[in-house]
């Protein structure tokens, strides 16, 4: 059993997991999300850009949490309906 502490432990944001995330939005099949930008400030990843509908917002806030290397992900996507 591990110690209760360990589960506040988390690794820092790496260049790593944010080149997985950006591969993982580029095969979207939704060109604004093939458009956002992700990178690396402090100990998160950071998620940026403008999307048409909330739920584009969502299918990339989804595909950051499940790409392999990434734990911590800031969201700043802006969604504007034209």
């Amino acid at each position: 059993m591990s110690p209760p502490f360990a589960a506040t432990l988390r690794a820092p944001a790496s260049p790593l997991g944010a080149s997985a995330l950006q591969q993982q939005l580029q095969r979207s099949p939704y060109w604004s999300v093939r458009q956002l930008i992700c990178h690396v400030d402090q100990e998160r990843i950071v998620l940026r850009g403008t999307v048409p509908s909330y739920y584009l917002k969502q299918v990339a806030q989804t595909l950051a949490a499940k790409t392999v290397g990434v734990e911590c992900v800031r969201s700043d996507i802006e969604v504007q309906s034209e």
